[in-house]
């Protein structure tokens, strides 16, 4: 009674139409199940694809915790994004002197740095994002302002770098096909340029600077 009661029209007509066999005792447990997932385990059973409506359960029970894993693993790098954005704000505008965006093996420490901010310390990013609302506020910027917020890019850069180091999308390189690798490496080399033209405008206004006056 219950099959007769549950099973869904379509599915009823995909056991009907099936060559495999398809006992009560699985029309049963197809039953038990919502109606899309009636005619999706139903049509898998019918062309062979799995064997039991256990095994059917058992798939989307691995794919839901799939899912779970990557949507916990997407929000773990949105916090990580967010948090790296706030120090990164933090570290632009409290005026105090932070650890540098480049590796310990360039030599350059905090005590090195060929910058210096002097003047407010914010404990907290509100208290800074109040003073960035400042409408007296100096905002003029100046050599150790413009390192301040280039560093502040750097280290963010760099961990978002990082992150696409980590197993979650290591496992992917391999699966990546021809046209795909091709438009990555257009990509990374549209960086390069954007790279190549910065550094090219500070050393043409670097020039300009050493040109004689008429």
């Amino acid at each position: 009674m219950q099959t007769a009661k549950n099973l869904t029209l379509e599915t009823k007509e995909i056991i009907r139409d099936s060559n495999a066999k398809i006992t009560k005792k699985t029309a049963l447990k197809l039953s038990r199940l919502d109606a899309k997932q009636q005619k999706e385990a139903a049509a898998l059973l019918a062309t062979g694809k799995i064997r039991s409506v256990d095994e059917y359960k058992t798939a989307k029970s691995d794919e839901a915790n799939s899912q779970k894993n990557t949507v916990q693993t997407n929000t773990a790098h949105k916090d990580t994004v967010q948090t790296d954005n706030a120090h990164t704000l933090e570290c632009t505008h409290s005026e105090t002197e932070k650890e540098p965006g480049l590796p310990e093996s360039e030599g350059t420490t905090p005590s090195s740095l060929p910058y210096k901010l002097e003047g407010k310390q914010f404990s907290t990013l509100k208290e800074s994002i109040a003073d960035l609302k400042d409408p007296d506020k100096d905002c003029r910027c100046t050599p150790d302002s413009f390192l301040a917020e280039f560093d502040a890019f750097v280290r963010k850069f760099q961990k978002e770098m990082e992150w696409y180091n980590t197993p979650y999308y290591e496992a992917v390189y391999p699966l990546l096909t021809q046209p795909q690798r091709i438009y990555l490496e257009q990509q990374m080399e549209f960086i390069h340029q954007l790279i190549d033209q910065f550094h090219s405008q500070i050393e043409e206004k670097k020039a300009e600077e050493r040109k004689p006056v008429p």
